[in-house]
């Protein structure tokens, strides 16, 4: 088993995510058709008790009161379980919106483009080429200011 938690969209893209999100609104809703099922079981075996009771047959009627006593412990792990996976499911909700802007990517591109635009070119040569324009511009205004100086 994996040491994600339950409840958690960590490292998921968001289609997988929302798979995610719906297998456990499914098994929330499981668990509420549990516990809707539960209910009903526990009407019929109140029922059993009281027609157990009437009769004069009290070893049913104690037989009735555990299973309704064991109906009573698996509603409240199953309510407890259902409310758990009810606020999981809300937050995952909550998360799932804000997942896309966790998940930006960088045209690694369009990024080397923009900054081109603003601080130039990126390759090697184009500095070296400038540089060595600059330096036989500073070249020729020195001759030409020597050859002004002459005359």
């Amino acid at each position: 088993m994996s040491d994600q938690p339950l409840f958690d969209l960590g490292g998921m893209s968001e289609r997988d995510a929302k798979e995610y999100i719906a297998s456990l609104s499914a098994h929330y809703h499981q668990l509420s058709a549990e516990l809707e099922q539960i209910s009903l079981d526990l009407e019929v075996w109140h029922r059993r008790v009281q027609t157990a009771e009437s009769a004069g047959k009290a070893e049913l009627a104690d037989q009735a009161r555990a299973r309704i006593n064991q109906l009573l412990e698996s509603q409240v792990k199953i309510q407890t379980e259902a409310q758990d996976f009810r606020l999981g499911l809300d937050k995952l909700k909550s998360d799932l919106k804000l997942l896309p802007l966790t998940q930006r990517t960088i045209d690694p591109e369009l990024l080397l483009d923009a900054l081109e635009k603003v601080a130039g070119p990126t390759d090697q040569i184009t500095p070296l080429a400038r540089k060595r324009e600059a330096e036989e511009a500073l070249a020729a205004l020195k001759e030409r200011l020597k050859g002004e100086n002459k005359n």
